[in-house]
Parts: C-alpha cells; structure tokens; sequence
C-alpha cells in the first residue's frame, strides 16, 4: 500500500479525546432543554488572546438569537474544585459570552458551589437515565409536607326555603348528598381545599368565602334547593419531613446551587430513588427547612423553563370524593375570599 494511503488511513482513525463523549451527552441534553437553539459541540471562538475552543455552545434562535451559551464540561473522577471556576469566569469574560455554565460528572466541591453562586456561574450535572456516558451520582437532602385536616365543614346558604325543604334540611345532612348536574358537591369542596392546601408551606386555619352570581340549583333526596354561597371553615397542620434522595431523569440538568432538575418540554421525566414513601424520613421543625421552600408554590418566581423542585407533598383526612370529579362551579362564582381565621 503507498505511504500516502497509509497516512490517511491513520488520520481517520483518530482517537476521541478525553471528555468528548461526556460533551456529546451535555449537548444532548442542552438541545432537549431548548430544542429550537443551535448547539454544537468542540466550537472554536476568537478572543483577545486568539481562539479558543469550546466545548458546548448554544445559540438560542429567535428573540434571544444575539445570546451566546457556553458549556464547559469536565469529565473527571473527583469533584471539580474552584480553579475550574476561575478559569471559566476569565474565558466567559474574554469571549464576551452572554451566559457561561460549567457541567460536571463527578460534582463540585463546596468551596466552587460558592465561589460560581458568587459570579453567576450555573454549575450543573447531565442526567441521563441508563446512559453509561453519565457517571454523576446526585444524592440530595429532599423535603416533605404532610398536610392533614384537622376540621373541615362546610356551610350552605340557601334564599327563600319552602317548609318541604326546611324539613329536608332539619335533619342531618351530608355534604355528599349534594350534587349538581350528577357531580358531587363534596368533590367541589374538596377540589377548594386542595387548592389551598396543596401550596400551604405552614399550618394554617382559614374561612373560605364562596358568593355566587346567583342562586344555583343542587339536588339532594330527590329534590332542588338553591344555594346563594358556600363558606368553608378549616384547619389543617403542616409537618415537614426530611431525608436524603437520589436524584435522577430521563434527560435533564441537575442544578447544584438551585438544587433543582431542569427538563425539557415533552416526555422526559424527574426520577427520586430510595425515597422513602412510608414514614418519609425524618421530622423537622419549621425553623430548620430552607427558606425558599417556605415560600407558598403559587407566590415563587416563575423561572421561565420547566423545572422541578425537590419537594413533596401529601395531604391527608380529605372528603372522599375525588377533587377530579368535582362539578364546574367556579364559572358561577362572583367572589371568593379567604380569611385566616387568627386574623378575625
């Protein structure tokens, strides 16, 4: 064979370098978190110095399309330690990049968390379930609230009674007599208290003020009695447990500082591992659960990309009647207040 087939064969046999595999995967993630961005992988960028080359660059199309994402990516057995972000700092400031991330597959160490929250430096890990390319293992402290009812009862107005129905509801009645157009009325109710329930961060004892538009129709024993408002008087604790996960995903980022799974849009999947689902760890106190998980979900900022944080939630001692079966009403409503109950 000449020696100059011989040459050329010799060239594309060339060996991956150290890292490329594990840049590969990150890019794969990085496009599932923004699939109409451009993302290439071992890019070369013109700086002050000459060119430098880096390992993930995403370009964002669109309104954002003058923004520029880099990714370094280190593939390393330890930790990776503060002077990583150091240089990272430097070369995001020497490219003029608008955002510079570092992804690691074997964690940071504290003293990097710290000095990247104190620049702006996300340092993230790539998850990717059953991908042997991915050797990071995350393992987190998570937080539970059990939530449990202590009371809950609701009360009916009704305008303009008839004596059959007074005598109807002289007697004992039950909210799951209730219905209207074949829907449990104690499926709305429950539906009322998940809703305030389901993003308490702290125990709480409330009065929920229903006024309708104008009397509604509900059916119980066979007759119609209107009903003008409903208030909702209830109580309910706030337990916080505590215990250590893994954490994992079908595809997605593992944000050390956030301590949060970022996921793209479409099928892909949050995963927590030996978690456990019967006692739920450990309780704590209020006073030792971060901060940012005290702040109720629906009044947290909204990032702008899905995300799911490391919470979980339980409420127990509801109504029996599926929230999901509950009657449309809310298009009825005309105002709906809710008073906490030591505020009266």
């Amino acid at each position: 064979m000449p020696k100059s087939r011989k040459r050329s064969a010799r060239k594309q046999s060339r060996l991956p370098k150290r890292g490329e595999a594990y840049q590969n995967a990150v890019a794969l993630v990085a496009k599932s978190i923004a699939p109409s961005a451009d993302v290439e992988v071992g890019a070369w960028i013109d700086g002050p110095d000459g060119r430098r080359d880096l390992d993930v660059v995403v370009r964002p199309q669109g309104t954002d399309s003058t923004r520029v994402v880099v990714i370094e990516c280190k593939d390393w057995n330890r930790p990776i330690g503060i002077a990583f972000i150091d240089a990272l700092d430097s070369k995001r400031r020497d490219l003029g990049a608008s955002i510079a991330m570092i992804c690691s597959n074997s964690g940071f160490t504290s003293d990097a968390l710290r000095k990247a929250a104190r620049v702006g430096i996300p340092a993230l890990s790539a998850l990717i379930e059953g991908d042997k390319r991915i050797r990071v293992v995350v393992r987190e402290q998570i937080y539970t609230r059990i939530v449990e009812f202590v009371t809950h009862a609701p009360t009916f107005h009704h305008p303009n009674l008839s004596n059959d129905q007074k005598r109807i509801l002289a007697g004992p009645v039950y909210t799951n007599e209730w219905s209207y157009c074949g829907k449990s009325l104690e499926a709305w109710v429950a539906a009322k208290l998940v809703q305030v329930a389901g993003v308490a961060t702290r125990s709480r004892s409330f009065l929920l003020k229903c006024q309708f538009l104008e009397p509604i129709p509900f059916d119980i024993r066979g007759i119609s009695i209107f009903m003008s408002r409903i208030d909702l008087r209830a109580e309910f604790t706030v337990q916080w447990m505590t215990q250590v996960a893994e954490i994992g995903a079908s595809q997605g980022m593992y944000d050390h500082l956030r301590k949060l799974v970022l996921v793209g849009p479409g099928p892909y999947q949050f995963h927590l591992k030996n978690v456990d689902s019967q006692h739920w760890g450990t309780p704590v106190g209020i006073e030792d659960v971060p901060p940012r998980l005290l702040i109720p979900m629906d009044e947290r900022p909204n990032p702008g990309m899905p995300l799911v944080e490391l919470t979980l939630g339980m409420v127990k001692n509801m109504p029996q009647s599926n929230p999901k079966d509950a009657p449309d009403l809310d298009r009825f409503v005309l105002s709906e207040e809710i008073v906490d109950e030591a505020e009266q």
